[in-house]
């Protein structure tokens, strides 16, 4: 008779880390939507509002992200229990099917044994053979005993099988679901790290600029250096001067 085998699926561990990939999955890469923004904003300080915007929209995903973690983690969760569930049926069906083979091997010895030594008996003498029978009888009650088991254990074996592949594709697909899940929190973690590293570059400029205006000795040439792209967009505008306490005009 052939035993149910415990299920051993490992269902790959689920991450929620914060690995970066070097190139996001995404139709348009966060390093493209940079470039655009910043090459469509005419100042600095419009650039700054261009990639805010930029993580506003990732962080929101990431928000939307973790929720969609929780419940994944739930799901985890309960296909966990649904296994652990399964292979403790499995192990316990295994047991009383172990059990039954061993008695079913005793019981076929016995019938070997009983059948070898068959009982004779004179005319009128049947008594002489009544242990004999009475063995009969109980290994036929027996055997029929353990066939009715035997029944019930392959009918249980196959209900046991069809859930096994049941659970199994139910771990495969949400091996499939982990996959895009973190693929997609990864890509989502690379555009938050990059638009945070590009906004600090911003926002160091701006302070570089501010310092350059209170100076009162900064020349035209050192405020355009270090404002020309807060104000101008880069582009090859007159050098800006210093009037007043600290605004600045283009030279007439």
């Amino acid at each position: 008779m052939k035993i149910v085998k415990a299920f051993t699926n490992t269902i790959t561990a689920f991450v929620l880390g914060l690995a970066l990939l070097s190139t996001p999955l995404m139709a348009q890469t966060i390093e493209q939507k940079v470039t655009s923004a910043l090459t469509s904003a005419p100042t600095n300080q419009e650039k700054i509002y261009a990639v805010h915007d930029l993580l506003q929209t990732a962080s929101n995903t990431r928000e939307s992200l973790k929720a969609e973690g929780a419940k994944a983690q739930a799901r985890l969760a309960d296909i966990n229990q649904q296994n652990a569930n399964f292979t403790a049926t499995v192990e316990r069906h295994n047991v009383i099917a172990a059990d039954h083979d061993r008695r079913l091997a005793i019981h076929d010895n016995q019938t070997t044994s009983h059948n070898a030594n068959r009982c004779t008996y004179y005319d009128g003498h049947e008594q002489d053979c009544a242990a004999y029978n009475n063995e009969e009888t109980r290994l036929n009650n027996e055997g029929a005993g353990l066939d009715r088991e035997r029944d019930e254990i392959n009918r249980e074996k196959q209900t046991l099988e069809a859930a096994g592949q049941g659970l199994q594709l139910e771990i495969d697909d949400f091996n499939k679901y982990k996959d895009d899940f973190n693929s997609r929190l990864n890509s989502n973690n690379h555009d938050i790290d990059v638009l945070m590293k590009v906004l600090a570059a911003l926002q160091k400029s701006n302070v570089g600029c501010q310092d350059v205006l209170k100076d009162p000795s900064s020349t035209g040439e050192q405020i355009h250096a270090a404002c020309g792209t807060l104000f101008d967009g880069n582009q090859n505008n007159q050098p800006l001067n210093r009037t007043g306490t600290g605004g600045a005009t283009q030279n007439k």
